[in-house]
């Protein structure tokens, strides 16, 4: 009875709660495009019905097939949109203008035809929807479900007369996937022409594709020319950025109309582009941004039923795209329930202040939700939030002076002083007599050269466009050193990934640092080290090329890891429980203990080995190579070799060679965190290997002091040890702090845990449930796991293939498809993928290149909406 009670009290209140909400909701101007969506859901019911068409419909929609496919295969000029929502080309010197508009909308090609076709008078007669000269339409005659005509008015900049349209709009279904949509200017008894307004002609046609059942593809070709005493270049000054905008409004409509409940990740992401883009123009004047807020909030279905429960979205909302950091640190802990207007606009204002030392718009969100409670519980209640919001971030990153524009430049910087440092040591090495020296150090940095050439070349190889062009320019970069400079800006710029490169800009301009840390900068450093040593004058040239030195390769690593560990994606996929270490909040503190101790620890270690190659280069070579020796045998003891990146058989033991010493190198020159992961060097390992390096600092010492020639260019006992000791002891204190003050306690135990690699890859399928991550598996070398795990994931993979190509879940992508190995799909739909035509995975025939596609291509699963990928632990 008392439960009865307790239930019919929480039922009432939820009555209650609903009521408020609903009143709300029309309080804020209710739902204005309801009619709309009706009247789209009847239309979408009849384009799914076969249709009849007469010989002359036939003949126009073949002519204008004919037509879209001639234009389609002609080359435009690219058109610069600003916006990642579309992509568009025009011409250039005809009469005529031509616009090729290419976009995603997410929403079934069926409601695109519906809403073509002029079923949305509501949402396309609002002011502004569409864009600002679109003053309305009129649907003048349904001569049938595939047939209208309509009338469509325009606003021309004065002292141009208003221009209109008279189209007649046709569709027909070409495959079960693709339908084709014809525009056409087109006289009708209803429309004659006015002297209010000058007729313009029109040839628009769609080409609309079934990507999954809630993604289309859509490709719009148009002409255009507006009449009238207009010029060439008014009339494309006039048209092309309207016509460029013109599927926004379809996209646009979509989102508006979408219920709450049906937004996914994908959805997400297209409301927060839209939202930033919409209102972006305003936001040069507080009034007007506030009022297009209010506005914009009360046309989506999603952020009204937000905005009616809460009451505090629109502060967040203008307060975030307003951009201005806070001055003043605060803390703001009250629950979602209890957040007042003035405690939403700070929490707005904080964004700006977190994305100061961000690299995308991801991490920064995420630092801003774990930081406020109230965020927290509102992106637990509002999935959407959290996405969309991370794209309206990544778009302040983009124009933004600071945060990943100041990091990226700044490591930018500290590469190219570096080579300008080492430039200036050659020549004094020449001056002096040193030439072994300069010699060796001009190699060191023609190694690197090469290395970063190659890095170039991969990359553009698989370019779909301009690939030779790209490629020598690229080239071109590295040789006048200018690439670290070119990688900057298009990081701090927001350029996004070539279609058919390797990598990301990000991840290209990683792998280029990498590169230098490896091949120049450590080995620069210890050479320089040494012939310091050696020399009686200490210059201030030799010495400041070594701290820049330091500094470069810390901030290359310091970047490396701090980036991977916050990045959401990783947290969230298939091996989070290993990325956590840095806190939620107070990142800019952990950012900054991080490189303080990984500079000291570089200087700790390549003064140690410079004092021990100047006793006896022999025994430098004996330790290095006794030292490697040592986790070559720990690696095979534990049964973990080796790599886990799925390359061919016949070079499987070079490339784990090189990650294996690439990952010692790192450990031993950097103490980087990021080679503790179990598919590195391991946890117990790493931590064994960084306690080693700090003795070894004294010991070496020691054996500098005793065995180095008398001389008179030898330091001293006492100067020996201060340097060493106190480089030792400071590093020992940032580390120390790190762990116990600034690490997240809930990841301590992945510092020293003895998980292998082994364990770890067959984890990401035993411990996920998820199928977006257990798919991950096939982004590591079947070695790890094939023996032991390969008939549970066959049988899995077998068992559930035919429900994925049914339902087309947002992860199941063309480029996770490739990942798999044919033995682990069904025949039947293996032979639908190309049979036997299909590269077979895991041989000898892969190229190296295909391999690393592989594996960033599981890496980037959540890129094509899926739950994030695991490799890399």
């Amino acid at each position: 009875m008392i439960k009865l009670s307790k239930l019919l009290v929480a039922s009432a209140y939820k009555i209650r709660e609903e009521a408020k909400i609903s009143q709300a909701d029309e309080e804020l101007g209710g739902d204005a495009f309801g009619d709309d969506v009706v009247e789209m859901n009847g239309a979408i019911a009849a384009i799914k019905q076969p249709q009849v068409y007469t010989q002359e419909e036939t003949e126009r929609l073949d002519q204008a097939l004919v037509t879209f496919n001639e234009i389609g295969a002609k080359k435009l000029k690219n058109y610069r949109t600003n916006t990642k929502l579309h992509s568009a080309e025009c011409t250039v010197g005809d009469a005529l203008v031509t616009v090729r508009v290419k976009a995603e909308v997410r929403a079934e090609p069926e409601g695109i035809v519906a809403y073509a076709m002029g079923h949305a008078p509501t949402y396309s007669t609002a002011a502004g929807e569409v864009d600002s000269s679109f003053l309305g339409l009129n649907v003048l005659e349904r001569a049938s479900d595939h047939s209208v005509f309509i009338h469509s008015m325009y606003k021309s900049p004065p002292p141009l007369q208003n221009r209109d349209l008279c189209n007649l709009q046709m569709w027909r279904k070409l495959d079960n996937s693709t339908y084709f949509v014809m525009q056409q200017s087109f006289p009708h008894e209803s429309c004659p022409v006015t002297a209010d307004f000058t007729r313009m002609t029109t040839f628009r046609n769609f080409m609309i594709t079934r990507v999954t059942p809630r993604l289309s593809r859509v490709e719009m070709l148009c002409r255009l020319d507006v009449n009238g005493s207009v010029g060439k270049r008014l009339n494309r000054m006039l048209t092309v950025p309207t016509l460029t905008v013109s599927l926004m409004g379809t996209q646009k409509f979509f989102a508006v109309t979408r219920s709450p409940d049906q937004y996914d990740e994908g959805d997400a992401k297209e409301l927060g582009r839209l939202l930033f883009y919409g209102l972006k123009k305003h936001r040069k004047n507080e009034s007007d941004l506030r009022n297009e807020v209010d506005a914009v909030i009360a046309k989506y279905s999603v952020l009204r039923a937000c905005q009616a429960k809460h009451r505090i979205l629109d502060e967040i909302l203008l307060n975030v795209l307003n951009n201005k950091m806070l001055k003043n640190a605060f803390t703001v802990r009250s629950p979602l329930v209890a957040l007042t207007g003035n405690e939403a606009r700070r929490i707005g204002k904080s964004l700006a202040n977190i994305l100061l030392c961000s690299m995308t718009g991801d991490i920064a969100v995420d630092e801003w939700v774990l930081t406020f409670p109230a965020l927290s519980e509102l992106a637990d209640e509002r999935p959407w939030f959290r996405h969309a919001f991370a794209e309206i971030a990544a778009e302040l990153l983009g124009e933004a002076s600071f945060g990943v524009k100041f990091r990226a430049c700044l490591g930018a910087g500290l590469s190219i002083m570096d080579l300008f440092s080492d430039g200036a040591v050659v020549t004094e090495y020449f001056i002096t007599g040193e030439n072994d020296a300069a010699w060796a150090l001009l190699a060191m940095v023609g190694v690197n050269t090469l290395c970063q050439l190659g890095i170039t070349i991969i990359q553009t190889s698989g370019l779909k466009k301009d690939k030779r062009k790209t490629m020598a320019l690229e080239s071109l970069a590295v040789v006048t050193f200018l690439k670290p400079g070119i990688d900057a800006y298009r990081v701090s710029s927001g350029a996004e990934q070539q279609p058919g490169s390797l990598l990301s800009p990000m991840m290209e301009m990683t792998t280029s640092r990498c590169s230098e840390l490896v091949f120049e900068a450590l080995p620069g450093m210890v050479l320089q080290s040494v012939v310091l040593l050696r020399k009686k004058e200490k210059t201030m040239t030799a010495i400041g090329s070594l701290l820049i030195s330091a500094a470069s390769a810390s901030m290359t690593s310091t970047t490396s890891f701090f980036d991977v560990d916050v990045d959401p994606s990783r947290r969230g996929g298939a091996t989070s429980e290993w990325f956590g270490l840095i806190p939620d909040q107070g990142r800019t503190l952990a950012f900054v203990n991080i490189f303080v101790m990984y500079a000291l620890h570089v200087m700790a270690k390549g003064f140690s080995v410079a004092l021990l190659a100047a006793v006896n280069t022999r025994w430098l070579l004996g330790f290095l190579l006794g030292d490697l020796g040592c986790l070559f045998a720990y690696k095979i003891l534990m049964k973990d070799f080796y790599t886990f990146i799925p390359v061919p058989p016949s070079i499987q033991i070079i490339v784990t060679l090189l990650m294996r010493t690439g990952g010692k190198v790192g450990t031993d020159f950097m103490g980087s965190f990021f080679y503790r992961l179990p598919l590195m060097l391991g946890a117990s390992y790493w931590l064994a290997n960084l306690i080693k390096n700090q003795v070894t600092v004294f010991v070496l010492a020691y054996l500098y002091i005793e065995y180095a020639p008398e001389d008179d260019t030898k330091l001293g006992a006492t100067t020996v040890w201060k340097i060493s000791g106190g480089l030792v002891v400071m590093w020992a204190a940032s580390f120390v702090y790190f762990v116990l003050k600034v690490a997240d306690p809930k990841y301590r135990w992945t510092l020293w845990s003895a998980q292998t690699g082994y364990e770890c890859t067959r984890g990401v399928f035993l411990k996920q449930t998820k199928p977006e991550h257990k798919i991950t598996i096939f982004g590591y070398s079947e070695t790890l796991w094939e023996a032991a795990i390969g008939a549970e994931v066959k049988a899995w993979t077998m068992a559930n293939w035919g429900t994925w190509v049914a339902e087309k879940p947002s992860w199941f992508t063309e480029r996770i498809i490739s990942t798999v190995p044919d033995s682990y799909i069904p025949p039947e739909y293996l032979q639908q993928l190309g049979g036997n035509k299909r590269q077979r995975r895991g041989s000898a025939a892969p190229s190296i290149r295909e391999s690393l596609r592989r594996f960033s291509e599981v890496e980037g699963v959540q890129e094509g909406g899926g739950g994030g990928g695991g490799g890399g632990v």
